[in-house]
Formats: structure tokens, sequence, C-alpha cells
């Protein structure tokens, strides 16, 4: 495929150092206080209280709830990996059956990402979302790259490589640091059955944004028109929406979960994940996914 550059108006290197990524499909394209007075007026008498010593009559007694952890389909601390992919580029298919092979192994959460900067060619990607390409130039501006492209693969929010090169990504997975740096998140649910994401105490060096997203396991399409034309395309936890759920700075705490109602026509998804970038498109901290039926029994 002839590539054109995309570039952005400026980069932040400050959360990872690019490795790879040549050699692939360019896509086109962040009072005064007051005085005391100088005698001070005695205190009063506390009142006297009849209620008993033993009562708690604090907020977090009266509003204690029962949480019971939901089973998830990673490992507490997963590695994240993100193709960037596209069913009008020729290159994308080897990299979607890569991706593929690590599908079905906790210590590892593999996400396929659908960008629309290919529908031009001849072939509307039907899982494609302008959402899934904003997310990649935020990573491609985040790494100090000049350009996105695919087939592209980041590892963990701190790197890339081309999504064809195996040895690459097995490479750049068999980094220990990865997971040295995640953080253990889980979904939870409360007595009404509210979905809660569970985050714990910890020492951030700056705000991390969680992303909530949905994907279905396997998508398979016969491409009708465009550089594809007449292939049939097998893609893998395929990423379906994607939206900021909020924000955390380390306290510990838990947020509600909630999901955007499906589009008409849209099949339900097969999973529900969190991931946690700090800022929003650097290293990834924390990540969790659940199956959907668990999220909506």
């Amino acid at each position: 495929m002839i590539a054109v550059a995309t570039s952005f108006a400026g980069s932040d290197g400050a959360w990872g150092q690019a490795q790879g990524g040549t050699g692939a499909d360019k896509g086109p394209g962040s009072a005064e206080g007051l005085v005391a007075p100088a005698t001070a007026p005695a205190a009063p008498m506390p009142a006297q209280s009849n209620m008993p010593a033993e009562a708690d009559m604090t907020p977090t007694a009266a509003l204690a709830v029962s949480l019971t952890p939901i089973t998830a389909l990673t490992s507490a601390t997963p590695v994240v990996v993100e193709l960037f992919t596209s069913e009008g580029c020729t290159s994308c298919p080897p990299a979607d059956e890569n991706l593929g092979k690590y599908v079905g192994q906790r210590s590892i959460l593999p996400l396929s990402y659908h960008v629309d900067y290919w529908d031009y060619i001849g072939w509307p990607d039907r899982n494609a979302d302008p959402a899934f390409s904003a997310r990649q130039r935020g990573y491609g501006d985040a790494l100090g790259h000049a350009m996105v492209y695919t087939p592209q693969v980041i590892i963990a929010g701190t790197s890339d490589s081309l999504g064809t090169d195996p040895t690459a990504l097995a490479i750049a997975l068999a980094d220990g640091r990865h997971v040295a740096r995640m953080t253990a998140i889980r979904m939870m649910r409360d007595d009404s059955g509210n979905v809660l994401l569970d985050l714990p105490q910890a020492n951030l060096p700056s705000p991390v944004t969680l992303w909530l997203l949905t994907y279905r396991h396997k998508v398979e399409t016969t491409v009708a028109a465009g550089e594809n034309a007449g292939r049939d395309l097998v893609s893998y936890n395929v990423v379906r929406s994607l939206r900021k759920l909020g924000q955390w700075t380390g306290k510990a705490e838990t947020l509600p979960v909630t999901l955007a109602p499906l589009p008409a026509g849209e099949s339900a998804p097969d999973a529900v994940a969190v991931i946690a970038n700090l800022q929003e498109h650097g290293p990834v901290i924390a990540a969790t996914a659940i199956r959907y039926q668990d999220f909506a029994p």
C-alpha cells in the first residue's frame, strides 16, 4: 500500500521512548485573615448526650455495602497490547493473525482497534471509529512520532512495533518493566447489582485517565472492495466502543461503571475492559477485563 504520512502538531515524549515502527503503511491524517480577640472567650461546656457510647454514626458505617469481585478474564497485572489495524490495509491481515496468538493468555490483554483513515480507498471498515484513530494519534504524540501507521502495535503504552513482526512483539512483551509498573484493579458488584471499579491506594507520578471499552472476541469479514477485495479477514478482540470513565489520582476509591446503550443493529460485545494510562496516552499502569454477560447478567 502506498502511504501518506500523517503529522501531528506538537509532541510529548514524557511517557516513553519509541522503539521500532518502520517499514509500515503510513496513515494519513492532543482574604485577609480574621484577627483573634486578645482574650479568648471561655469554651462552653459540652452538652450531655444520651447516645450509647458504642453507637457508630459515621457516614461510612451508615453507608457500608458489600462488594463481590467479578471474575476477570485477565491476570491482576496484564500487559496491554493494542494493535491499530484496518480492513482496507493490505499489510494488516498478518498483524491481525499475530495478535490472535495472544488471545486467551491471561497475562496479556490484546486489543484490536480498527482505524478509519483507510476508508477512502474503497472499503469502509465497519469496525472502524474515529475515536480509535484518535487514540492511535494520542499514542503517537506521547511517543514523539511524527506520523501513525498500520499495522502498528503499542506495547503497554510505552513503545511500538510493526504488527507484522512477531519477533519484535515477543521481545517487547518479555520486558519485565511492563508488569513491574502495573497496579492491580478489579471490577466489583454491590448488593444492588451495580458494577464498580475498585481502585487501590497507589503512588502515581501523575493523574491517570481511565478508559472504558467493549470488545468482541472474533470478527470475520468478507471484503468486497478496496485493496483487500475478495479476501476473508479475521480480527481478534476487536474494540467496539471506547470512552473516558474518569480520572484516578492514586486515592483508594470505587467508581461506578455504566455502559452506553448498544447502537441500533449492533450485536452485544463479548467483554468489557478498563485501561489506565498515565495522563491520557502514557504508560499503561493498570488494566482488567470481564465478560460482558457478567457485567450485564
